[in-house]
């Protein structure tokens, strides 16, 4: 089997899932991780 070829595959594979793992959490979150950073922002810097 060609490296090259297995490491590029498995780039691609650890790229689409970063991504898809980044849209569902985005979309699962929404709002509650917005709100979860402006608590977090106002209780550092009041």
């Amino acid at each position: 089997m060609n490296e090259q070829g297995a490491t590029a595959t498995e780039y691609a594979l650890l790229i689409s899932g970063i991504a898809v793992v980044l849209v569902a959490a985005t979309a699962f979150l929404g709002n509650k991780l917005a709100d979860a950073l402006e608590l977090m922002s106002t209780a550092l810097f009041p």
